[in-house]
């Protein structure tokens, strides 16, 4: 039987939260709400944070610049999308 390699994941991978220059994100298919009741629940004042996404890179987006990376990679497609949608961990998964 021929070895077949994973085929690594590409585009956003993570649901995540930036507050005070850190990053918070829970692997996929959590959403948004599920990494701020984490922070949450470990005592992380979430009043200013800032939704967005990891990438396969591991570099925090906001939800506009996930949109472009999602299209890029072919998560999305064009038409669920005009240049200002954001995305949501909805479109995703």
């Amino acid at each position: 039987m021929p070895h077949i390699e994973p085929k690594p994941e590409r585009g956003i991978v993570a649901a995540a939260c930036q507050i005070g220059g850190l990053t918070f994100s829970m692997p996929a298919p959590a959403r948004h709400h599920d990494v701020l009741w984490s922070m949450q629940a470990a005592g992380i004042e979430k009043a200013s944070e800032v939704q967005g996404f990891l990438d396969h890179r591991g570099v925090f987006v906001g939800r506009q610049a996930a949109t472009i990376v999602a299209l890029n990679w072919g998560q999305i497609t064009k038409e669920q999308f005009d240049d200002t949608s954001e995305l949501f961990s909805e479109h995703i998964w």
